[in-house]
């Protein structure tokens, strides 16, 4: 948008490129816009491709539709993150009949999240907000049905600290909803992490380290008793024997406070 003053008239121009006809509605592709198609894994609701759109050469924004029953459909956005100048703006995503979902907005030249972090519900209410500066705060994301999907710390833009996602895990021949708690420093995940059923009850256990399984991996069902196969063992990622961890347990105090855990006591099932 630019602002000038000719005589005593204030003249207001738009940016065609930009001309955004709402913050939160998804753009208006100009006609002279260059669609480049790039095939990916189909994830959810969404198609098996994501699309580039540039104009003159500059990147306007890049697009995730949803499925489409045939290709006569009309193409409905998924999402939209929207860039000007090589940087990220704003990223949104839209519910099926095109309303915003989710908008995470990007007010500086790092990358880092900034601004309010909100998601509405299919009606337009506000169900959920999280304020961000330059890329630190606490954030909160949700599913599309409102239902959370995980929450966590961030500190200029990478993790720090309790990072919770809610999710359905395979467990034996159960599939168990729950959430998982892990911790991280500096965007990598250090420590614990523990998946407890949606009444807390504790089903499995890791040590992590640099994002790795680094010590003993420990499954258990609903009454504490441990599952077939488990414990298993893990040194950076990569599955060892219960010897070769137990003597490596005595140069290095990770794999020792994991092999040595006590944390699970044997619950009821309820």
């Amino acid at each position: 948008m630019i602002l000038s003053l000719v005589g005593s008239v204030l003249l207001l121009s738009v940016d065609p490129v930009f001309a955004w006809q709402s913050d939160l509605e998804p753009l208006v592709i100009p006609d002279n816009a260059v669609e480049k198609v790039f095939p990916q894994k189909p994830v959810g609701d969404c198609e098996a491709n994501y699309y580039r759109y540039t104009v003159d050469g500059e990147l306007l924004c890049l697009r995730h539709y949803y499925r489409r029953e045939n290709r006569s459909s009309k193409r409905i956005v998924y999402s939209e993150t929207r860039f000007k100048n090589g940087i990220v703006q704003k990223a949104l995503q839209f519910h099926p009949d095109g309303s915003v979902f989710e908008e995470l907005p990007y007010f500086n030249n790092r990358g880092l999240l900034d601004g309010p972090c909100r998601y509405w519900s299919p009606e337009g209410k506000i169900i959920s907000s999280s304020i961000l500066r330059e890329g630190s705060g606490f954030l909160r994301k949700l599913n599309k049905d409102g239902s959370p999907d995980c929450e966590y710390y961030l500190q200029a833009g990478l993790k720090q600290g309790m990072h919770k996602d809610w999710l359905t895990y395979s467990h034996g021949d159960a599939i168990i909803p729950g959430y998982v708690i892990k911790t991280y420093e500096a965007d990598r995940a250090q420590g614990w992490s523990r998946f407890y059923s949606l009444k807390h009850i504790l089903l499995s256990e890791s040590m992590m380290q640099d994002n790795h399984l680094h010590g003993v991996l420990r499954n258990w069902d609903r009454k504490g008793n441990m599952l077939e196969g488990y414990p298993r063992y893990f040194i950076n990622g990569k599955e060892v024997t219960q010897a070769t961890l137990e003597t490596a347990a005595e140069q290095d105090p990770v794999l020792k406070r994991s092999l040595n855990s006590v944390s699970h006591t044997k619950a009821v099932s309820k």
